[in-house]
């Protein structure tokens, strides 16, 4: 086939298109897959778009496991042999091999075969570079140097303490980025403390969930942003932004720079992260309910999981920028979808600074039960090559010998058949080089030769003015300028004349990369303000790295636009940059309050300076003196979460003036703020006002249980009675009605014990549950009641009552 002009290519990814690809015209139901079938029988059952065809790399007993792959600057493709997943075999025991794969005829059959190395353990990434091989294998990341002849020489330890408590969930998805680094994924359930050899654990950095970045020449090492659940997929588009896709739901994020995702367990390590940014995904590709409330989200779920897409567990990431695939593929994001054994494809539309990700639907159905996709790259014919582990297994089990080894298969996906543009680019000079990087229609090979120049470590002057001159080209297709600013970032440390350049250009992408490039190499900040949010979200993120007066400054300036109030990423990227400025300095954090047109970020600073009294003080004392009914409302609200969240409140000696003040013309919100502070003070009126609100059937559940928390956190014993009534209250249900048993462990008193055990054969087997905590928390009380009423009378988790049995169970 022709391949696809760079013209072409680069305009079909600069706009969002509406009119999808078309999917498989045959879909075959799920109950009706194959299984344990041959290559042959497994590619001729494979359901692909018209004009689409899939053709065998490599099987058994070539290619057995095939868990991570790469392809390296000469169109060679890197294969890792899992055999050891999913658990490490030891010293000595490893079974793991890397292998290179050539097309020698250009036609993809990969005839020729080598064994880079073997021996190793429990390997789970691996890319291919600057003058070796890297290979992720916890608890180490691992450097192998080779030699011309793809010798191995001896595994260097670049970085150690890798965790494998989860061992799906270990380092993987190696990937080069625009920048020169190498970036990787890591899972939320092993919980890693990183660092080079020796590194004392103080200076190490904790990781568990997240994506890496490591420098190859420096070995820097950084925890580019935290979150997310089990990421198994990652890769950058066009314009050199980051998406990865989790093994477990939410299934899609777009990576930045110090950001901090939504968790699927866990809690941040920042303690005053209040917030995570959550997925860009709008649908899920499963119709349970766990995909973090759907209803909430407004997510219209279809009517069967085929129909979604095929499951929650994905693998791998390929965005599709080759020179075969008709236009309309160019940009999609194509990953493995492992319940529903096939390809899939998301598309992803520009909004505020970021993205929305929606559903472009199946690329490739296998229709093989076997099936299971766990990597995807586009290689230098500009096919997509998918990695197919080929079990009948579908998810981890630790169980070593549940996995069939005999079994794996590499397919190569293509429009028509392509011949492979695949040359050695170690053998091209700079300028050569320098314009494969910036003008080849295939991805792969510009990437493969801007590492070759960032491999060489010095740009030489023809190269380098080639790839200025292209930067300063304003009438290029931005994403060819953006090819030429990573070419000359990756490869030379001096780039403070490229960077004053992109800052001044009309292109936000540009502007954004010089941002970014400026606080990574030191040159001052080109940019302090900008009209286009995507700059802002870099200087978002730059709050992080800069310098605290320069950060301050910078932090005030993007507060002001309210504009980005609603944005994905903007209000919390801000928060997190300034959150620790805030602590240090409580002057400043009221400067950025008032400063600030995003109600989210003031009502954080607010919130965080009330994280101690003194900071809770100051904030009283200014919303007292307010006449803003709104501000006051809005600073008592951060004030009293903080004070929610484990704060005591001690009132203050103007506290009569200060509270009388606060009421003045308040609404029923600000004014139960306040209540709620009496009663934490002791105030009994206030008390008695959420005694009553607790006990008022008319009132909605979720203020009665605020009531209730209010009442717990002020250790109300007075409340005992009402709680007591609430156990016979029929409009006590539900969440209400636990969380009321729960509490009657702090606010009961000596009848607790009897209502509790009169009420006991009537409670639900959670309640039952709730019950005993409350029970044990007053054994002399419990005694006195208990001697009229023999154990056999109650039925439920336990046959009596007392601390040992409770405690046992």
């Amino acid at each position: 086939m022709r391949p696809v002009l760079l013209g072409a290519a680069l305009a079909a990814v600069s706009c969002f298109a509406a009119d999808l690809p078309a999917g498989p015209a045959v879909r075959v139901p799920l109950k009706d897959y194959k299984h344990g079938q041959t290559p042959a029988e497994a590619m001729k059952a494979m359901s692909l778009p018209a004009g689409f065809q899939v053709t065998l790399v490599a099987a058994e007993p070539r290619v057995v496991q095939p868990i991570a792959m790469c392809f390296d600057e000469r169109g060679r493709l890197w294969v890792v042999e899992g055999m050891s997943y999913p658990r490490k075999r030891g010293e000595g025991k490893g079974r793991d091999r890397i292998l290179i794969l050539e097309d020698v005829n250009g036609d993809g059959s990969y005839a020729k075969g080598t064994v880079f190395l073997e021996g190793l353990d429990l390997v789970s990434g691996i890319e291919v570079g600057h003058g070796g091989v890297w290979i992720g294998a916890a608890p180490e990341l691992l450097f192998i140097p080779k030699d011309a002849q793809d010798r191995p020489g001896k595994p260097e330890v670049v970085l150690d303490g890798w965790a494998m408590q989860d061992t799906h969930e270990t380092l993987n998805s190696f990937t080069w980025g625009p920048d020169g680094w190498l970036y990787g994924c890591h899972g939320v359930f092993t919980h890693s403390v990183v660092g080079k050899p020796g590194t004392p654990s103080e200076q190490r950095r904790k990781l568990n969930a997240g994506v890496w970045r490591l420098h190859p020449r420096t070995r820097a090492f950084e925890v580019f942003a935290e979150g997310t659940s089990n990421p198994w997929g990652l890769d950058f588009n066009a314009r050199g932004e980051m998406f990865i896709t989790a093994c477990v739901i939410p299934h899609l994020y777009h990576i930045l720079p110090g950001a901090r995702y939504q968790r699927q367990a866990g809690q941040h390590f920042e303690p005053y992260t209040y917030d995570d940014i959550k997925t860009i995904a709008d649908h899920p590709h499963f119709t349970g309910s766990i995909v973090h409330r759907p209803a909430e989200r407004r997510i219209v779920q279809p009517d069967s999981t085929d129909e979604a897409g095929g499951g929650h567990a994905h693998c791998g990431l390929a965005i599709y920028d080759g020179d075969n695939f008709p236009a309309a593929y160019q940009g999609l994001l194509l990953f493995g979808n492992l319940h529903g054994h096939r390809v899939l494809a998301d598309q992803v539309e520009p909004k505020g600074s970021g993205y929305v990700g929606h559903h472009a639907g199946d690329f490739a159905r296998s229709n093989d039960a076997w099936f299971i996709p766990v990597s995807q790259r586009v290689g230098p014919d500009g096919a997509l090559y998918v990695s197919d582990w080929t079990d009948p297994q579908t998810c981890h089990n630790n169980n070593q010998e549940i996995w069939d080894r005999s079994n794996g298969r590499i397919y190569r996906i293509a429009y028509g058949n392509p011949r492979s543009r695949a040359q050695d680019l170690t053998k091209l000079d700079a300028p050569a080089l320098a314009k494969v990087a910036v003008d080849d229609p295939n991805g792969l090979l510009a990437r493969q030769a801007r590492k070759v120049l960032a491999e060489r470590g010095a740009l030489a002057e023809p190269a380098r003015a080639f790839l200025a001159a292209v930067v300063a080209d304003a009438s290029a297709p931005v994403e060819r300028r953006l090819r030429a600013f990573w070419a000359a970032l990756s490869s030379t440390s001096d780039v403070a004349d490229l960077v004053a350049l992109a800052a001044r250009d009309r292109e936000a992408s540009l502007r954004a990369w010089a941002v970014r490039a400026a606080v990574e190499r030191g040159p001052a900040l080109p940019l302090v303000d900008d009209a286009d949010p995507v700059v802002r979200r870099e200087l978002a993120s730059a709050l992080q790295k800069v310098p605290a007066t320069v950060a301050a400054d910078l932090a005030s300036r993007l507060l002001a636009h309210g504009e980005d109030t609603a944005d994905h990423n903007l209000p919390l990227l801000i928060w997190y940059g300034v959150e620790p400025l805030v602590g240090a300095d409580a002057e400043l954090g009221m400067r950025l309050a008032v400063a600030s047109k995003m109600p989210k970020v003031t009502e954080f600073i607010y919130r965080r300076l009330s994280a101690d009294a003194a900071g809770r003080m100051r904030l009283l004392g200014i919303a007292a003196r307010t006449a803003d009914l709104v501000a006051r409302e809005r600073l008592l609200e951060g004030l009293v979460a903080g004070v929610r969240q484990g704060g005591a409140f001690v009132a203050p000696a103007e506290w009569s003036a200060w509270s009388k003040a606060l009421r003045a013309d308040a609404g029923a919100n600000l004014v139960a703020l306040v209540n709620e502070l009496d009663a934490l003070a002791g105030d009994e009126p206030s008390r008695a006002f959420f005694r009553g609100h607790l006990a008022d059937a008319k009132a909605p559940p979720a203020a009665r249980q605020r009531a209730l928390a209010v009442l717990v956190q002020a250790r109300d014993r007075a409340a005992a009675p009402v709680l007591h009534a609430c156990l016979t209250d029929a409009s006590v249900s539900g969440v209400l009605r636990r969380l009321v048993i729960q509490a009657l462990a702090s606010l009961g008193d000596a009848d607790t014990a009897g209502r509790l055990i009169a009420g006991f054969k009537g409670f639900s087997p959670a309640e039952k549950s709730d019950a005993l905590p409350a029970l044990i928390a007053n054994p002399a009380a419990a005694a006195r009641t208990w001697r009229p009423s023999p154990p056999a009378t109650l039925t439920g988790p336990c046959s009596h009552l007392s601390p040992s049995a409770s405690s046992s169970r």
